[in-house]
């Protein structure tokens, strides 16, 4: 499945307010802005939003709201160490992966896999949807492929050791083995490059 934006989903406040209250308490976590890309990030996790193919010599902010009336052809500053602090900030959090099994007494039980972008990676959450709860949380770097699949199979793992005991046959209704990754350092060739846009007559 593709990842969703949780700000996108019906009703996300609602389903995923115990998720966004208990990620408000951790006082070791840095949000990310969706629309912020690093130097120091690789390329592949830049924001949906940045319209270059190559990364930026400052952290960067592309904002929809903020370049409505500006130059969208540079880059724009992000001066903000704490994004939450920005008027423009945007939750960097994607479900990415949606599932049920059947316990043993044929409820069914719905899962999904968030994910939550922060400074020097992705922290993941196998939230139960059904009784509103975090389960596992996990972190994994930027420096390491594949992440979201890495995520999945953590997942699998999680309801093997807790459902198999219970469950001799349980299975999964809902599952998606596809993920629709975001575009690649190759498909974002098409883009715009910032290296070009200094060195252009325009």
């Amino acid at each position: 499945m593709k990842p969703i934006k949780i700000t996108s989903i019906e009703n996300w406040e609602s389903l995923y307010k115990p998720f966004l209250d208990l990620i408000k308490l951790d006082s070791l976590r840095i949000p990310v802005c969706s629309n912020y890309t690093s130097a120091n990030i690789p390329i592949e996790h830049s924001a949906l939003t940045y319209e270059f193919a190559n990364l930026p010599r400052k952290n960067s902010c592309s904002s929809p709201q903020r370049l409505e009336k500006a130059d969208k052809t540079r880059i724009w500053d992000c001066p903000f160490a704490n994004h939450v602090d920005c008027v423009f900030y945007s939750i960097d959090i994607f479900q990415i992966y949606q599932f049920s099994v059947l316990d043993f007494t044929g409820k069914e039980i719905i899962y999904n896999i968030l994910k939550d972008k922060v400074k020097n990676g992705y922290t993941y959450y196998i939230y139960n949807l059904s009784d509103q709860s975090v389960k596992l949380k996990y972190f994994i770097p930027y420096i390491q492929k594949d992440q979201d699949e890495q995520a999945i199979s953590i997942f699998k793992e999680y309801i093997v050791e807790n459902y198999n005991s219970v469950v001799s046959d349980f299975k999964f209704n809902s599952s998606s083995d596809v993920i629709e990754k975001e575009p690649t350092i190759l498909e974002k060739q098409d883009k715009k490059s910032f290296l070009l846009s200094l060195v252009s007559g325009d």
